[in-house]
């Protein structure tokens, strides 16, 4: 059996955080600038319907806890 110590693995330390109570009009450049306050932002996702309005969440990922 292999020992787990021998193999060096990367492990990133992002965050993701799920957003909810978003008004219809959010964008997810809305998102990441309210975010960006509290660190560095990898990624904003505005979650859309078809009539690409918000469905009233997103999930912001942060480069750090």
């Amino acid at each position: 059996m292999a020992n787990p110590e021998s193999h060096k693995t990367m492990i990133k330390s992002e965050c993701n955080v799920f957003v909810r109570g978003l008004e219809w009009q959010w964008t997810s450049q809305d998102l990441r600038a309210i975010f960006e306050e509290f660190g560095t932002v990898v990624s904003a996702k505005v979650c859309l319907n078809e009539s690409k309005q918000s469905k009233g969440f997103g999930y912001v990922l942060f480069n750090d806890a």
